[in-house]
């Protein structure tokens, strides 16, 4: 540039230093960096001229005035386009609510039956699945007369002699091999058959076809060893393959095993071989029977239950339907036969069931924001919700893959267009929400339409409103008991929940004593008045801010919250707050839990700390020593670091964010052990990030 061109761009600030970023000047120009290099002989010309002193530019420099009248103030930047609070306090509660929503979404729709860990409550959720699948697969075998019909005709066929193996009697003599009873490569493809099955199905199968085959495939597992793939196994991931691995093959050869014809057959008392003539043929003829009854089982089972049931088929079997199963298992081991199913067609012996492909979706949640763009989650999600059977889901509708944007844009509109079908109406600002909101990873619309779901579907199945309404009534009336026998004044121990000794039975002697003077029988009788009508206006005032603030479920479970919260001397007045420091949740834990949660396990880490030294905000604003704060600044205005702070405050402070951290640690522990609870996912960090645990977050954690 020449120094004309650079006196027009820049008449009023020569001189001025380079900043090396672009610089913004009065009015709407902007001078990128480049602009205030000169060449070198106008360097050293502006190095001889005498340059006025400049002070600090973090004191003076002033590049946009804060007076309205001021020239230098720019007209393109304004207040609105600063960060404020409300902006941050939004990213805060929206990180708070993709944890929380992510632990529910996964807990709702990936079956846990598969879970390999050992936390009571996936234990639990494995064995009440599992019951589940018993107790259908016995249902069908003894009670579906579908079932019974169809299978006693197949006996009969076989038994007449019309299906057999190949090996057994054949115009009076012995054929031997042929099948996979004696055939090592026939025998291997039974098992990759049977073995096509997922191992909790196969289970359940085989205890409902044998009746109790524990004895038998504890002697088969005796073959493995110790089952834990030690020979080659290097990982966690490897044993446990080879485990699974080895009790598929021992539930195989469960089937093509019978003890009571080796007793039979057998030598002696054992049952041991040499068996004697006709055994080969009565084994053939009963393994026949037993796999043509598991797969009919098999088949019918996984009709008709909900979606989050788990597969029938393990995800890299060679076989994903029960006609292919049979035809595996039996084809080439059935004598004259060829295609086994056709053969048994005319009986009613008929398979239906393949799976999907997209059954098999990873339906597990890692990323909120990116994991829910496809829309199979989500639909997915409304299926299990819904309680969508069969072909009334809408998974089976979805497109898969979605790789394009158009596809995964048709999966959302799905799932919405099925929310809507039920009755979802999305609350407030997330009326307008569309499926491009979605598709693009618009969190905050996704998490206002995934908190629409939870409180349409699950909250009315976990809160019914009359039973709810029940117990809020009985646990304010038990607060009024205690108000009226003189306990309504709570005295703890220590800094625990629990109550001092005998602070109830002194209240309790108190209102009894028989030389109280009438004054003091007056003044008693007006305390306690004022007691239940302060009780009854403080519930009055909650069940009234559900049109203001919360829905009529959340002020449903606020309600009972406080209810439940105050006989224990503990107040509860919002979703926030009050749950700041985990007391009022361990109280709920205990008042259902007392074993588990007693109060003398419970603290009480106080509200603020009015200690020596401490600074303002940790004595004036709630739990503001949890906050994270850098600099803090005394009554006289001057600011203190952490360092100023002393030492007693420290550790006041110590104790009293260790005591929110054991509140916390204590009802996730306590829920975990009970199962059918999502993980914990607020906490003393979200006092110190955003001042306490988001609404929605707390009040969809107590829906469970």
């Amino acid at each position: 540039r020449s120094r004309a061109d650079c006196d027009v761009l820049l008449p009023s600030v020569t001189g001025l230093p380079s900043f090396g970023n672009d610089v913004e000047l009065g009015g709407n120009s902007v001078v990128p960096s480049g602009v205030l290099s000169f060449t070198a002989s106008e360097q050293s010309a502006q190095r001889r001229r005498k340059l006025p002193k400049i002070a600090a530019v973090g004191k003076t420099l002033r590049l946009r005035a804060t007076g309205g009248n001021s020239s230098t103030t720019s007209a393109g930047l304004d207040d609105g386009d600063r960060p404020d609070f409300a902006s941050f306090h939004t990213e805060f509660w929206v990180r708070q609510q993709e944890v929380a929503f992510t632990h529910w979404l996964n807990a709702t729709i990936v079956p846990h039956t598969h879970s390999h860990g050992a936390a009571c409550a996936d234990r639990r959720a494995r064995r009440l699945a599992s019951e589940a699948a018993r107790t259908r697969l016995w249902s069908l075998y003894s009670l579906d007369a579908e079932v019974r019909t169809v299978i006693l005709r197949v006996e009969a066929h076989i038994d007449d002699g019309f299906l057999r193996l190949r090996g057994t009697e054949d115009d009076g003599g012995f054929k031997s091999g042929g099948s996979f009873l004696e055939d090592v490569k026939l025998r291997r493809d039974f098992e990759r058959a049977l073995g096509s099955y997922s191992l909790f199905w196969l289970r359940a199968a085989v205890d409902a076809v044998l009746g109790n085959p524990g004895d038998v495939v504890e002697d088969e597992l005796s073959g493995w060893g110790d089952g834990n793939g030690n020979g080659n196994g290097n990982g966690k991931a490897e044993r446990r393959y080879a485990t699974e691995r080895a009790e598929r093959t021992a539930l195989v050869a469960a089937l093509v095993r019978d003890r009571e014809l080796e007793l039979e057959f057998g030598v002696g008392s054992t049952g041991a071989p040499p068996f004697a003539d006709g055994y080969q043929e009565a084994l053939a003829g009963t393994v026949l029977k037993r796999t043509l009854l598991l797969v009919f089982l098999m088949d019918r089972a996984r009709a008709g239950l909900p979606p989050s049931t788990p597969l029938l088929f393990r995800g890299d079997a060679p076989c994903k339907s029960s006609a292919a199963v049979a035809e595996l298992a039996l084809r080439a081991s059935t004598y004259g036969t060829g295609d086994v199913l056709r053969h048994v067609r005319h009986m009613g012996y008929r398979l239906y069931h393949a799976q999907e492909p997209i059954r098999e979706y990873d339906f597990t949640v890692r990323n909120l924001a990116v994991d829910l763009r496809d829309g199979v989650r989500l639909c997915r999600l409304v299926e299990v919700l819904a309680g969508a059977v069969g072909d009334d889901g809408c998974v089976k509708d979805a497109v898969f893959p979605a790789d394009s944007r158009a596809a995964r844009t048709r999966n959302v509109r799905l799932a919405l267009d099925a929310a809507k079908a039920c009755g979802v109406e999305l609350p407030g600002k997330w009326k307008d929400v569309s499926p491009a909101d979605v598709v693009d990873g618009h969190l905050a619309n996704t998490l206002g339409l995934l908190y629409a779901l939870m409180m349409h579907f699950q909250a009315p199945r976990m809160l019914p409103t009359v039973e709810l309404d029940d117990e809020i009534a009985v646990w304010r009336s038990r607060r009024a008991n205690q108000i009226l026998a003189g306990r309504g004044r709570f005295a703890f121990h220590g800094a625990t929940l629990a109550p001092a000794r005998d602070s109830n039975r002194h209240g309790e002697e108190d209102s009894n004593r028989h030389d109280r003077t009438p004054e003091e029988v007056e003044e008693d009788e007006a305390a306690r008045s004022a007691a239940l009508f302060a009780d009854e206006l403080a519930d009055a005032a909650l069940a009234a801010s559900g049109t203001d603030t919360y829905s009529e479920c959340e002020v449903r479970l606020l309600r009972w919250a406080r209810a439940v919260c105050a006989c224990v001397g503990v107040d509860v007045t919002d979703f926030k707050s009050s749950f700041a420091d985990g007391t009022a949740l361990c109280a709920l834990v205990h008042a259902y839990a007392p074993r588990l949660a007693p109060l003398r396990a419970v603290s009480r880490p106080p509200t603020t700390l009015n200690v020596p030294g401490a600074p303002p905000s940790w004595r004036s604003v709630s739990y503001g020593y949890l906050l994270k704060e850098q600099r803090a600044c005394t009554e006289d205005g001057d600011d203190v670091t952490d360092g100023d702070v002393s030492s007693e405050a420290l550790e006041a402070r110590a104790r009293a964010t260790a005591a929110c951290k054991a509140n916390f640690k204590l009802a996730s522990e306590v829920c975990r052990a009970l199962g059918g609870v999502p993980e914990l996912t607020f906490g003393p960090a979200d006092v110190a990030s955003s001042g306490g645990p988001d609404a929605k977050v707390v009040a969809g954690y107590l829906l469970f």
